[in-house]
């Protein structure tokens, strides 16, 4: 009997807000953020501290701990502190978020308050099933894309959707011939075990341990 086990698999969350928050976040993106489509490299990154963001991320606080309960993860040993969120915006025809990762954070979000007609993109790094060195790339050798030889991922974004992935992962925007602006809101977070948790050598200890020098 033969036997395919599905091992390494990159999870992605996604889930649906709601309409007032595609309200909320709308309305700061339609404020100019020129010359540039992320507001972050304007220093404008800390969304985070805004009161009207309040509800947004204690909405986003309980999808962060079903995708990390999805990934088996003790959610009860840890805090979750957003370290920078900005908005982005930028003409389809124009503008493109290049390849990237987020090396310094743990989890992302990104979050449509309209519907993209440019999917993000998720890169399947590692690539445990080429079995010859970069053969991936080439369309000629595979008879066919599927889960198993995907060189990346192309994620099609609905209004309203929430997505979470970890914040190492490789991903961007590839540009799309359309007239109306692509606009996303996105946050950087981090695990942070809560007071009185034992230390383990690979967690941040608890913020209370901290000491600025």
């Amino acid at each position: 009997m033969t036997e395919i086990f599905k091992l390494f698999p990159l999870c992605i969350y996604k889930s649906q807000l709601e309409d007032e928050e595609s309200d909320l976040i709308l309305n700061y993106a339609n404020e100019a953020i020129s010359p540039h489509i992320n507001s972050d490299v304007n220093g404008d990154s800390q969304y985070q501290t805004n009161p009207d963001f309040s509800d947004f991320f204690k909405k986003i606080e309980f999808h962060l701990i079903e995708y990390c309960k999805t990934l088996g993860y003790d959610t009860s040993l840890f805090d979750f502190y957003v370290i920078r969120s900005w908005v982005n915006n930028f003409n389809n025809n124009n503008d493109t978020i290049h390849r990237h990762s987020h090396p310094f954070s743990d989890i992302s979000i990104s979050y449509y308050p309209t519907p993209s007609l440019n999917p993000i993109c998720f890169e399947n790094t590692h690539k445990p099933n080429e079995v010859m060195p970069n053969s991936y790339l080439s369309n000629d050798i595979m008879l066919e894309r599927n889960e198993f030889n995907f060189n990346y991922f192309q994620f099609e974004l609905n209004k309203n959707d929430l997505i979470l992935f970890p914040s190492k992962t490789y991903h961007w925007v590839n540009r799309y011939l359309n007239e109306e602006n692509r606009i996303s809101f996105s946050a950087d977070i981090i695990l942070v075990l809560k007071e009185n948790i034992t230390p383990f050598e690979f967690n941040r200890n608890p913020i209370n341990t901290w000491k600025k020098i």
